[in-house]
């Protein structure tokens, strides 16, 4: 069953009157978009990075680090303010980008760890290996930098704030499912969540019809 919370940011009174009320049939000739976080990252971003969603985001990643995050070799992260969420993944997804990328680059230059060659230094190596880590790995601020692998539910508190400060006159609900949580804005047909779109979007998110996601993941049903 699709569980709705709803909040509407309104002027009028009878916009006020609505609060709350559920709107989960969607016809077949709804067609939902992701938010463009691509294209209007650095607009997304200035909020996400405001003190109030920083708050948010810190209670969550806390419960986050607490209760259900962890490293390979079995640690449990720490979370530090203000820290991209890439770090903070419980899979070694970016961590194999980032391997991938290195290997390609050291491949493409030539460099191989070869100990039984004598003119192998392996100091220089371990250098331009770190070098090419901090090139290569998601970038403060970036898109990339704040994909949260495996936790994307604990984003959907300071994604509801956000959008409730970049659309201060629309509907904003979150909706649940099987396929876990998503912030929408019903009548804009519109999906806030950049993680979702990141794993399941189109490159161009207009042309996707969000819709049928989230109807399969028992989030929204016809």
């Amino acid at each position: 069953m699709t569980k709705t919370k709803t909040v509407l940011i309104a002027k009028t009174k009878s916009e006020r009157n609505s609060r709350g009320k559920k709107h989960n049939h969607l016809p077949n000739s709804c067609k939902w978009k992701y938010y463009d976080f691509e294209k209007n990252w650095d607009t997304f971003y200035n909020v996400w990075q405001s003190k109030k969603a920083q708050d948010i985001l810190e209670k969550q990643m806390k419960v986050w680090c607490k209760e259900e995050a962890y490293y390979n070799n079995g640690e449990k992260p720490v979370w530090k303010r203000g820290d991209d969420l890439w770090r903070y993944s419980r899979t070694d997804y970016h961590m194999t980008r980032i391997d991938e990328r290195v290997e390609a680059e050291m491949e493409e230059l030539g460099v191989v760890m070869n100990y039984d060659d004598d003119n192998f230094d392996e100091e220089k190596y371990k250098a331009l290996e770190n070098e090419l880590y901090d090139k290569h790995k998601p970038q403060k601020g970036t898109y990339e930098a704040q994909i949260l692998v495996m936790g994307a539910n604990y984003l959907i508190s300071t994604l509801f704030y956000c959008a409730g400060v970049m659309f201060p006159n629309c509907k904003i609900e979150v909706r649940s499912g099987d396929g876990g949580e998503v912030v929408v804005l019903p009548d804009k047909h519109l999906v806030f969540d950049f993680v979702r779109l990141w794993r399941e979007g189109p490159s161009n998110p207009s042309d996707f019809e969000g819709w049928k996601v989230l109807k399969r993941n028992k989030i929204l049903t016809e």
